[in-house]
């Protein structure tokens, strides 16, 4: 077995998005209101593990709810989630510009 070292890592902060982080840096999801709905950006690295990206639009804020519920880093980090949850609303209430993602 190969040992592997990774390098650390520190999300780019996006000055379009609104952007979400847990306290030791491992988890970071980025919104931003799109033409096509909220783009998400969720990026999750553990120690010693590799980096997961996932990029998703949501037309709807129910859409975007039951992606959240789905996720069990939901139960490691509840204070992001919740964070996230009112991000969210105030992106699909309209309190949010569209920006072009990208």
């Amino acid at each position: 077995m190969m040992n592997r070292t990774f390098a650390p890592w520190v999300a780019p902060e996006r000055r379009d998005a609104r952007t979400v982080r847990s306290d030791d840096g491992a988890l970071v999801v980025s919104m931003q209101w799109t033409p096509e709905g909220m783009f998400v950006e969720r990026t999750i690295q553990r120690p010693g593990m590799s980096r997961v990206v996932q990029d998703v639009v949501f037309g709807t804020a129910d859409q975007f709810r039951r992606w959240c519920d789905a996720d069990q880093a939901r139960f490691d980090y509840p204070l992001l989630y919740a964070n996230l949850a009112r991000n969210a609303d105030a992106i699909f209430s309209g309190n949010a510009d569209a920006i072009p993602a990208g």
